[in-house]
């Protein structure tokens, strides 16, 4: 028997799996506590030890009535042995005090405060919170999507959950969390485009046959030749402090979501990768974070092909907490069998499904609800420059069809020949694609062997034609060290310059040289001289010549709270600061904070808000909108490009990856067009930018500069491979260019880029300058340096 049609045969008999996968839980179980045995708890006065770690927070609507619960800690005792040695640390029980166990219409926030000896650092995700359904079984569930955070009162993890039970904490193999893309094999003399696999919740996704992710692969054996990676990201495990702490820094300018998150992530991967060529092979939600990553990102261009196994690509019913809640939570199974006509094993099965895979999710089952605000950004997307393969199962798990009975009106996933048990094919497949349904379920339909067979065909590589050898014609050439004068006066006719025009051009040149080498050293251009202690800091903004810094609870300056909130959408400006805390907007001019109204957040992209004009960037059918606020939205004027923001400064900016424009109370004065700029032939995708007097600084996605004379139209590109332009800041005669970890000069007095630059030992998320300190926000810490 060859190798892949025996291992395609552990997949498909599920008993030799789960016994494998038994085998090595008990092993990584007695692992985990021999460490954490070994561990010193460091526990306070002996009022601590007794206080209950547990909290429970409420959001308003989750409920029909207002509900409390009650949290009484229970003796191992009284639970059976073979549940409470997989806990550490004691369990609790979670009730509701009216006695009324309901399934929330909005998720609730469990929170589970750790002891010292728990939290082994802020990228470490070593724990979950876990619950027994029934005390007298020996079974216990996870809840999924579970954070990890520190506050004043110490370390803590928390979950969303749409109920309670007894609950208690799980304890991992402690290693730092892993994220990204990761290596599974690499063969460096293929020639074919690497296999990037991106996974659901489902980890059987990636072909191992264990969890530990070792040995046999069944991908290796569908692929031998090729480079083969995959995409790490906590879908449903734990998200560590420091992930946390860049998903809410993310947020402040983005939507609000973890999808997304990672597709940006990923972008930037595959940017920065551009060399290698790819073919993605995505799961489930794996499929959306490839789709947004590759179709908001038109300068992606090493992506060739993308084959999406199960996407819903236009939502899921399966997730929708009001139709579980209301039609099988606590219902006994006999009585929704009968009124629906069905077996009462499909019941049980359908529960037991539903509620994994939405407690799997935790806090992002609303992204891929049907009609959410993120699939959306999804519509008439499709690239006509990349191959797309849609693949779905027929037949939902563990034998549930729901189909003709009423049940088929809420969960189309979980019909026969129409769902496979997550996503309908109605969902799923997208015009203008090749489509092929499978047999098998969302959880194992990709091991169906004519899906392997017509993968390995749509995803062969042409043999590349080697040219014969011809002798050279061409004159060699060695290139200078650095690029001196790399201005280029854009020719508005193809015809030649005369001589006046030639001579004209280079007039502009030697007023206006500006040196960009092609090389750079690193080297320490900073010194630290403190750290601020703020707490978890979100963002830092100035206002005149003063810091002010946001916290999940709002403004602050001086260890002082200026406004309470959660803020979005944050700006400064000249005349102060703009940020929006629920739908409200408000100014902050340095004095007073003041409510400039009520607003619509429905499409919107950005918010900016001057002293008396709220504007928006909005996302349009077709093309992004920039509106003014008037009691509605007004239009104003349609943007070219799929992404865009709005740039802090003195005077503020509107950038989109074509376009960047001033803006005034009046409106929008364009200054720059990606089409006026040709660049080797490169695409040209902006990223950000600053206006410093009649100089515009615009940094690429490409990882380059460009320094453009907006008097003469003349320009300046360099340091390609390099840079990495998050953010321009000016400094007195400098123009700081800020990227995740670097930080490079350049010099406006000299007109030239230094050819040393600063590097960070940690990400940085934001970088603002005030008088001559230089304030660096990094792993929600605030460090200031100066130059040395």
């Amino acid at each position: 028997m060859k190798f892949a049609e025996f291992f395609l045969s552990i997949f498909k008999r599920r008993l030799l799996f789960i016994l494998i996968l038994t085998v090595l839980c008990f092993a990584t179980v007695f692992v985990i506590l021999k460490f954490y045995s070994n561990r010193k708890v460091l526990v306070g006065k002996k009022a601590e030890e007794n206080a209950i770690p547990i909290s429970i927070t409420i959001p308003d609507g989750a409920y029909s009535v207002k509900k409390s619960f009650l949290v009484r800690r229970i003796s191992r005792d009284n639970l059976p042995a073979s549940i409470t040695s997989m806990f550490v640390g004691d369990l609790f029980e979670v009730s509701p005090s009216d006695g009324i166990d309901e399934f929330s219409m909005k998720p609730i926030t469990i929170t589970y405060r750790l002891t010292r000896d728990l939290y082994l650092g802020d990228d470490y995700a070593n724990v979950r919170i876990a619950y027994i359904p029934d005390i007298t079984q020996p079974l216990y569930r996870i809840f999924g999507g579970a954070t990890m955070g520190l506050d004043q009162k110490g370390p803590y993890v928390e979950v969303q959950a749409f109920h309670t039970s007894v609950i208690g904490l799980i304890a991992d193999v402690p290693e730092k969390q892993k994220l990204g893309l990761q290596l599974l094999v690499e063969r460096t003399k293929s020639i074919e485009p690497v296999l990037l696999l991106i996974p659901d919740v489902d980890k059987g996704f990636l072909g191992f046959v264990n969890s530990t992710r070792q040995g046999p692969n069944f991908w290796m054996e569908l692929f031998p030749n090729r480079t083969i990676m995959y995409y790490e990201y906590p879908v449903s495990g734990t998200r560590s402090k420091s992930y946390m702490d860049s998903f809410r820094s993310f947020s402040q300018k983005n939507m609000s979501s973890f999808i997304l998150f990672e597709a940006e992530k990923l972008a930037l991967e595959l940017m920065r990768l551009k060399n290698f060529e790819f073919d993605i092979v995505a799961h489930g939600i794996g499929a959306i974070i490839a789709r947004l990553a590759v179709e908001l990102h038109s300068e992606i261009k090493n992506v060739r092909s993308l084959v999406l196994v199960s996407p819903p690509n236009r939502g899921t019913n399966v997730v929708n907490p009001l139709y579980y809640g209301a039609l099988l939570y606590r219902k006994d199974s006999q009585m929704v069998a009968s009124n629906f006509g069905l077996d009462r094993f499909v019941v049980d099965a359908m529960k037991s499904h539903l509620l994994y895979y939405l407690e799997a999710l935790g806090p992002i089952y609303k992204e891929i609800l049907v009609g959410s605000d993120l699939l959306k950004k999804l519509d008439g997307t499709v690239r006509k420059d990349v191959r797309y393969l849609i693949a779905v199962g027929s037949s939902p798990p563990a034998s549930i069809d729901v189909g003709r009975t009423q049940l088929e009106l809420f969960y189309p996933e979980l019909v026969a020949g129409k769902g496979d048990g997550v996503v309908s094919q109605d969902s799923a497949f997208l015009e203008g694609t090749q489509k092929v349904v499978l047999k098998g379920s969302f959880f194992d339909c990709y091991l169906d062997p004519n899906f392997h067979g017509i993968l390995k065909k749509f995803l062969a590589q042409a043999l590349v034609e080697i040219p014969k050898y011809k002798e050279e014609t061409y004159p060699e050439r060695s290139y200078q060290a650095q690029q001196t004068e790399k201005i280029v006066k854009p020719q508005m006719e193809t015809r030649q310059p005369t001589q006046t025009q030639t001579q004209q051009n280079e007039r502009v040149v030697t007023q206006r040289r500006v040196i960009i080498p092609s090389r750079f050293e690193r080297s320490q251009l900073l010194v630290k001289l403190e750290t601020l202690s703020l707490g978890n800091v979100i963002g830092v903004y100035p206002v005149g010549r003063k810091l002010y810094y946001v916290l999940n609870d709002g403004l602050y300056t001086d260890n002082k709270r200026i406004h309470a909130g959660n803020l979005q959408y944050v700006h400064a400006i000249k005349s102060g600061m703009s940020f929006v805390i629920d739908d409200k907007v408000y100014f902050f001019n340095g004095i007073k904070v003041t409510n400039l109204g009520r607003i619509s957040l429905m499409n919107v992209e950005d918010v900016i808000a001057t002293d008396n004009a709220i504007f928006a960037l909005l996302r349009g059918k077709e093309s992004l909108i920039f509106a003014r606020w008037e009691n509605n939205w007004k239009e104003i004027l349609n943007l070219s490009g799929v992404y865009g923001k709005f740039i802090d400064g003195s005077n503020p900016l509107l950038i989109t990856n074509r376009e960047i424009y001033e803006i005034s109370e009046g409106g929008l004065k364009k200054i720059l067009d990606a089409s006026q700029l040709k660049i080797d032939g490169r695409s040209v995708d902006f990223k950000s930018c600053l206006l410093v007097s009649d100089l515009l600084f615009i940094g690429l996605r490409s990882y380059s500069l460009v320094v453009y004379d907006l008097k003469s139209g003349a320009y300046a590109w360099g340091a390609e491979g390099w840079i990495e332009p998050e953010r321009f800041i000016l400094l007195n005669d400098m123009v700081l260019i800020q990227g995740t970890s670097t930080l490079f000069v350049f010099d406006l007095s000299k007109m030239s880029l230094r050819t040393v630059y600063h590097s960070f030992p940690t990400k940085v998320d934001r970088l603002i300058a005030i008088d001559e300190k230089i304030y660096v926000l990094s792993e929600s810490r605030v460090e200031v340096y100066k130059f040395r």
